[in-house]
């Protein structure tokens, strides 16, 4: 594989990690409710808004990880 070749996965790879970033603070942002659900699979289940928004939290700092070190190897 090339560098452009590298760097076009990369960029793609970037793009995605910060539309899931995004999804999920506005799924942190909703969570200040009574109620919260959770998509598996094909099925919903009910959740307690403060363990998921504690899981979408802990998800969220990982793409934030991943992202950085995407961003860390573009620059290098």
């Amino acid at each position: 594989m090339g560098e452009d070749s590298t760097m076009n996965t990369n960029a793609i790879h970037k793009q995605a990690l910060q539309r899931q970033l995004i999804e999920l603070e506005s799924a942190i942002e909703e969570l200040d409710t009574q109620e919260a659900w959770k998509v598996i699979g094909n099925i919903m289940i009910k959740k307690d808004p403060k363990a998921l928004k504690q899981e979408l939290t802990e998800k969220k700092a990982g793409v934030e990880q991943r992202l950085a070190l995407i961003e860390k190897h573009a620059s290098n």
